[in-house]
């Protein structure tokens, strides 16, 4: 029931843009309130850290001020006003146009119902993204804690801080998915502005958001916690407003801009770092904004202002990381992920292998074809496709298109993105300047990425911002050079295409042999069993010593895990959260060691992996053993 707070919050925020903008496209409005809703909710989430007031009670009475303070300006302005507006949807006029508009209804709708029937799943999400909420939930603050997984304290905790506002206002995961699917609706809502912003007609909106919502990525992302969604939000709305910078028609103009696209941009960097090269370019927009179309001072004094409010929703995570890890952004796993050859050879390496991600198709003899390509380039330039300075994780290789949610590409899309660049470079007087320059903008965005990062198999993943930024000028290119019909009939292509995805999610499919899993459909799967649909092989010992603890009435439990283990099913099998449960890493030798709670006392310990001779942990003895998973308990 508290959850209704942060809904009415932003219904209040969207009603109040949209009647200080009147007569402008509630589209924006609607954009808008959720960067300023997720900015409060990172913002609000900080400040309670700092009294450990994150609790149902203290997350309750800052969306209730929220809330307060947005009816009063509602009411400040209907008195001004004499009446308050109310959004109108804008439908589609053309029939192709409305049977585009369902489609994208229709993927919105199963992957907001997946969301909501699956659990977390994936390796990452119960490792660390998971896990770190139901630390931060327990611990009623965002600290740093003892862990074995230094990536729970170190890794950007954008998303997840959203998810903490939902698992601890109902107390469960059961809205922890809808973070990505929200994130997917605004995204598809920002490519239909962008799109119209670079100067399409009302069918381009319709299939660049068509473009974003049939991502294949995009769809497996959507009911998951991997938050690169989240981050192609950011991204999104940041871009629209650096766009309006140049046709302020919003209340406010061009500072409005500002205000809002800085804290989209903090939001991006708080949510994923790797987020940042695809804004990068769009920042120079906003530079030659500032010193060429207002005062100097003036530009020099919004520069600082946007410059502050990026900082804001990121100054605490940032500053924990330096205390902890002496690096903003946690050192060891810079190291791991930075790209170690910053040279021209190293960079298009690396940008072959990132496109390759997303050129996978059903005939393993084209895909052969393409990993030769790239191997023959490779040796051109004297690099090896996989040296060790340019790839992070797994080895390269051009595979059939997966359903998988670690792998998934884009290759529909990609191809027919090639095709529409080669038309934007061709054809560039047609296309007009804004959309070259956003096209080269986003190309540069692509190659900063890939001097940045290493590749890594599952890359594909951290594309997600540059796909739905894409997806306007994709639509933008078709509208200027194809007949009438033709984009919206490649919109609904490409929505038939995604249906692979939309159903078959290789860990929770619908239809399983649209996935080609051997995983049953969610349908006929409790949601405990889903839980364990990637990580089958602890479901017995994970369950087994759970169970002896609940069975002992045991509360308080120490950890002794190895650091890739998927912590928050221990979590979800215990019932948290509960105000009575507590779960406590015990380390050695890390940096998050420092943060071991020195009273704590366990009436049990679950270990992973112990050395044999280890029969007492803490004074309680050994009790139960399954497999790699031990307990340690006095008998009841």
């Amino acid at each position: 029931m508290l959850m209704v707070l942060p809904l009415l919050a932003y219904s209040s925020l969207l009603l109040t843009i949209g009647n200080m903008q009147r007569g402008a496209d509630w589209g924006r409005a609607g954009l808008r309130a959720a960067i300023l809703w997720g900015a409060y909710a990172a913002i609000s989430a900080e400040l309670l850290s700092l009294i450990h007031g994150i609790t149902a009670l203290g997350l309750a009475l800052a969306w209730g001020l929220a809330l307060a303070v947005g009816s009063l300006v509602l009411f400040q302005q209907k008195k001004r006003l004499g009446v308050l507006l109310w959004p109108r949807l804008q439908w589609p006029r053309g029939w192709l146009d409305r049977i585009l508009l369902a489609g994208i209804v229709a993927i919105l709708a199963v992957t907001g119902i997946l969301g909501l029937i699956s659990p977390p799943q994936s390796n990452d999400s119960l490792g660390y993204h998971m896990a770190r909420v139901a630390h931060w939930a327990q611990n009623r603050s965002l600290g740093h804690f003892a862990t074995g997984i230094e990536m729970q304290n170190s890794m950007s905790p954008g998303g997840e801080i959203l998810v903490l506002h939902s698992y601890v206002l109902t107390q469960g995961d059961r809205l922890a998915n809808s973070v990505q699917w929200a994130a997917m609706v605004f995204s598809a809502l920002a490519a239909s502005i962008l799109a119209r912003q670079l100067g399409g007609s009302e069918r381009s909106g319709w299939v660049a958001a068509a473009f974003v919502a049939s991502l294949p990525m995009g769809i497996a992302e959507a009911s998951n916690t991997l938050m690169d969604y989240a981050a192609a939000f950011w991204v999104a709305g940041a871009v629209a407003e650096t766009l309006g910078l140049f046709h302020p028609v919003e209340a406010g103009g061009w500072k409005a801009n500002i205000g809002f696209l800085s804290l989209a941009t903090g939001m991006a960097l708080l949510t994923k770092g790797s987020s940042i090269p695809f804004l990068a370019p769009f920042g120079l927009g906003v530079v030659y904004f500032l010193l060429r179309r207002v005062r100097l001072a003036e530009g020099i004094r919004w520069g600082a202002i946007g410059a502050s409010l990026i900082l804001i929703p990121t100054v605490g995570y940032l500053s924990r990381n330096v205390a902890t890890y002496g690096h903003p952004f946690g050192g060891e796993l810079v190291e791991m992920t930075g790209n170690q050859m910053p040279t021209l050879k190293g960079v298009l390496s690396i940008s072959l292998r990132n496109a390759a991600l997303h050129a996978g198709t059903p005939w393993p003899e084209v895909n052969h074809w393409i990993f030769r390509g790239v191997a023959a380039v490779h040796s051109k330039l004297g690099v090896e496709v996989n040296d060790p300075r340019t790839t992070g994780w797994g080895y390269f290789a051009v595979g059939t298109p997966t359903t998988h949610e670690a792998g998934a590409g884009n290759p529909a899309h990609a191809y027919l993105s090639l095709v529409l660049f080669g038309v934007l470079v061709l054809r560039p007087r047609r296309m007009g300047r804004l959309p070259l320059m956003y096209g080269v903008a986003l190309a540069a965005g692509f190659v900063l990425f890939s001097a940045a990062f290493k590749w890594q198999i599952w890359g594909s993943r951290l594309h997600l911002p540059f796909f739905v930024v894409l997806g306007p000028l994709a639509a933008i290119v078709m509208d200027h050079s194809l007949p009438r019909q033709i984009p919206r009939l490649i919109g609904l292509a490409l929505i038939a295409v995604s249906w692979p995805w939309l159903l078959g999610i290789f860990s929770r499919p619908i239809i399983p042999a649209a996935s080609g899993t051997n995983v049953p459909s969610v349908l006929r799967q409790s949601r405990e069993d889903l839980y364990y649909v990637n990580v089958d092989w602890v479901a017995e010992g994970y369950r087994s010593v759970t169970a002896r603890i609940s069975e002992n009435g045991c509360s308080q439990v120490g950890l002794v895990l190895s650091g890739q283990a998927m912590e928050y099913l221990l979590w979800a099998e215990l019932g948290a959260p509960r105000d009575d449960l507590r779960l406590e890493w015990f380390v050695a030798g890390t940096p998050s060691a420092r943060y071991e709670a020195a009273t704590f006392s366990p009436c049990a310990v679950i270990c992973e992996g112990c050395p044999p001779d280890w029969t007492v942990i803490r004074g309680l003895p050994l009790r139960e053993k399954v497999g790699d998973i031990w307990l340690f308990m006095r008998p009841q």
